[in-house]
């Protein structure tokens, strides 16, 4: 769905880290790509122990990808899931240590398009978000 590409551009360190979808696609044709898939997420507000509202895991993963990506990148999410595009091989190094891929990386470089699932699923939410500076439990809001 078009309301669901993330159109955003946001401006960091006078580099431009996160792109239009439809952008990103044209000007890195051979960006890698990973994917996963979102499992079911509880309806209403997750507080955490300091009373932060918690994103869903799309924006947990968006929120670990700002910090973490140093080049351009695009993100997208999809009915059942997400996509996350990356320009650099140092950056998708760095996404495949923090998220492993599914499919056996090769020692040799992929030719276009180099596209992998990533292991992202619900046990990975808690670590991450304390790592992202969560304290949790979390607990339903009202």
């Amino acid at each position: 769905m078009m309301s669901d590409i993330i159109i955003h551009e946001l401006v960091i360190g006078g580099v431009m880290a996160k792109k239009a979808w439809n952008k990103f696609v044209v000007e890195y044709p051979q960006a890698w790509t990973f994917s996963a898939a979102l499992g079911k997420w509880p309806k209403g507000v997750l507080l955490d122990g300091r009373e932060k509202k918690l994103p869903n895991p799309y924006g947990l993963i968006l929120e670990w990808v700002r910090s973490a990506i140093a080049g351009d990148w695009a993100a997208m999410k999809m009915q059942g899931g997400f996509v996350i595009k990356v320009a650099t091989d140092e950056d998708a190094r760095r996404l495949t240590k923090r998220f492993p891929a599914l499919k056996p990386q090769q020692h040799r470089p992929l030719p276009p398009p180099r596209t992998f699932a990533i292991r992202y699923t619900e046990s990975d939410y808690k670590p991450l978000a304390e790592e992202l500076g969560y304290k949790l439990p979390a607990r339903r809001q009202g």
